[in-house]
C-alpha cells in the first residue's frame, strides 16, 4: 500500500481521512499543519509544512491538499502548485459511496466525498473539492481549484471557472457559464451567467460585490 501526507489539520482533513479509510488505497503516515499540533481522528500531526520536503526524501511520494473553506481557494492552490514543485504525487481520492461515471474525467489532487454524484462527460479539474452529496450533471465543466459545497446541483452544460466557490445547496440551471474567482453564496439559484471577480447570493442570484 503507497503511503499519503495529508497537508492541512482542520476539519477538512478529517473528511479527506475518511475518503481513504473508505477505500483503503493509501496508508496515511500523518498530517503537516502550520497551527495545529493535535492528532486529527487518530492520525499525528508529523510537523508544520517546512517539514514536507523530508517527508518526501523519505519515500512518501503522494500529498494530498486538505485545506477546506470559502476563503482558501487560492490558498489551496498556492499548496498545490508547491507540492508538485516537490515531487509529490497528487491522487484523486473518491469516496466508496459516490458515483463517478467511467465516462467523466477528474483531475489529480481531486477530492469527491461521500454520496456525490459526477455523471458521464464532466470534466472536474485539478485541486477541486466536490463535497457530501453534490450532484454534477452531463457535460459539466469546472475548472482547477474549484470547490462545490455539500448539497448543490450543477446541471448539464455548466462551466465553472477556476478559483471559484459554490455555496451549500446552490442550484446552477442548465447551460450557464459562471467566470473565475466567483463566490455562489449558499442556497442561491443561478439562472443566468456571472462574470469573473464576483460574489452572487438569492433566488434568482444577483451580484452583490466585486472581488
Amino acid at each position: 500500500m503507497e503511503k499519503i501526507v495529508l497537508v492541512g489539520g482542520g476539519g477538512h482533513s478529517k473528511v479527506i481521512i475518511d475518503i481513504i479509510k473508505s477505500r483503503n488505497d493509501f496508508k496515511i503516515v500523518g498530517i503537516t499543519d502550520n497551527r495545529n499540533s493535535e492528532e486529527v481522528l487518530d492520525i499525528p500531526i508529523i510537523g508544520d509544512d517546512t517539514a514536507l520536503k523530508g517527508i518526501y526524501n523519505g519515500g512518501v511520494n503522494n500529498a494530498f491538499v486538505c485545506i477546506g473553506a470559502i476563503e482558501n481557494t487560492k490558498i489551496r492552490s498556492v499548496i498545490y502548485e508547491n507540492l508538485k514543485v516537490m515531487g509529490f504525487k497528487l491522487p484523486i481520492l473518491i469516496h466508496s459511496s459516490a458515483y463517478v461515471s467511467p465516462y467523466a474525467k477528474i483531475g489529480k489532487g481531486t477530492c469527491i466525498m461521500n454520496r456525490a454524484v459526477v455523471n458521464p462527460d464532466a470534466i472536474v479539474g485539478c485541486n477541486c473539492v466536490v463535497n457530501t452529496g453534490a450532484i454534477l450533471e452531463h457535460e459539466s465543466v469546472i475548472g482547477n481549484n474549484v470547490q462545490i459545497s455539500p448539497g448543490s446541483v450543477v446541471a448539464g452544460g455548466v462551466e465553472i471557472g477556476r478559483d471559484s466557490f459554490i455555496g451549500i445547496n446552490a442550484s446552477i440551471i442548465q447551460g450557464v457559464k459562471i467566470g473565475a474567482s466567483v463566490i455562489v453564496g449558499a442556497g442561491s439559484v443561478v439562472i443566468e451567467d456571472v462574470p469573473d471577480n464576483c460574489v452572487v447570493v438569492g433566488n434568482p442570484a444577483r451580484i452583490i460585490k466585486y472581488k
